[in-house]
């Protein structure tokens, strides 16, 4: 290993039982333009003129966005996201 980092140096040894594990993240509305394109209906290619597109998916939050306020070592007001 280059760098030395036990945590790494953890994670190859036993590499076969974290790869399942791991999972993508993504933002929804990427994910779902990318199951858009891979339709059967369109397999990527614009719909032709005289066949209706199908319904549009509406939007749906993947969550709550939260605003955190608080002290830095300061005692100064700080806001993260």
């Amino acid at each position: 290993m280059r760098t030395g980092s036990p945590k790494a140096h953890e994670l190859l040894d036993c590499w076969a039982a974290v790869v399942p594990k791991i999972v993508r993240v993504m933002p929804s509305e990427y994910k779902r333009i990318l199951d858009d394109r891979q339709t059967p209906e369109t397999a990527g290619r614009p719909v032709a003129g005289d066949v209706e597109p199908p319904p549009a998916r509406p939007y749906v939050s993947s969550g709550a966005w939260q605003r955190v306020v608080a002290n830095d070592s300061n005692g100064k007001r700080v806001a993260h996201g």
